[in-house]
């Protein structure tokens, strides 16, 4: 069952949605209905199989957590369509001479990007985000994450197992998305209250790689599903809120050309 919050992004997504269904406009949106309705209802069990609990909770939100990343995706068409992309950068600046974490980290000094680097993670600009009440709802769903991670983090002395586990994705990454995950990795792991929505998104969409392309287990990366667990817990419920807010404010722009 959908957390509070998400029930009530939920809710104000669902009656925009219904009032841009009659018309044209509201094919575009029928897809992510579809997809987001599964990801935040979505309950797998493992009837029978003897496995910790842990484990099992692990493997329950890197799969929810991707379903939730793949609403998000049906909606890409629509804003580029509408040109709420996120601005891409002339060029991006590299990390000093860093092309993994380990090796910005032996450099002694901040490396993150002055710069957002441009892909999926980062592909909607949240500037974008204009109507009022989605802008209380974008607000507490950052705040949420943030506050999840810093639980996660005080309860059980999780830095170096969470840093552990971003190298991991990190080490599994390809081009632009290692940017981001430097980026993510910087945020998360030492200014976690200014973490944005590029940074969840880029370790989402990570996830999300692994778990269809790598065979991605609970063990992968870290050698604690439960803080593993709780980490792709927080990832999921924000990019679930993340892909509704987005989808609401695309609704409310295709709503007011039609009038």
């Amino acid at each position: 069952m959908p957390n509070p919050q998400t029930l009530e992004i939920l809710e104000y997504f669902s009656n925009l949605y219904k009032n841009i269904e009659p018309h044209p406009n509201g094919n575009d949106f029928k897809r992510f209905n579809s997809r987001i309705l599964l990801a935040a209802y979505l309950e797998i069990t493992f009837p029978g199989l003897p496995i910790e609990v842990d484990e099992m909770e692990t493997h329950i939100f890197t799969s929810k957590l991707s379903e939730a990343w793949f609403a998000y995706e049906t909606l890409f068409p629509i804003i580029a369509a509408l040109g709420f992309e996120t601005k891409k950068p002339e060029k991006i600046k590299p990390y000093g001479s860093a092309n993994t974490i380990q090796e910005a980290l032996s450099l002694h000094r901040n490396f993150a990007s002055p710069g957002i680097p441009f892909g999926k993670a980062s592909l909607f600009d949240h500037t974008r985000i204009t109507d009022p009440y989605l802008e209380i709802l974008m607000e507490g769903t950052i705040d949420a994450f943030r506050e999840s991670v810093g639980d996660i983090i005080s309860k059980n002395n999780s830095m170096e197992k969470i840093q552990a586990y971003l190298l991991h994705l990190e080490d599994h990454s390809l081009g632009v998305q290692k940017d981001l995950l430097l980026t993510s990795y910087n945020t998360i792991t030492s200014m976690r209250h200014s973490a944005t929505p590029y940074d969840v998104m880029s370790i989402a969409y990570a996830v999300r790689n692994q778990y269809v392309h790598a065979g991605e287990t609970s063990d992968s990366g870290i050698d604690d599903p439960s803080i593993k667990s709780a980490l792709l817990s927080a990832c999921y419920t924000f990019v679930s809120q993340y892909a509704l807010i987005i989808a609401a404010q695309l609704i409310i722009h295709e709503a007011d050309s039609i009038v």
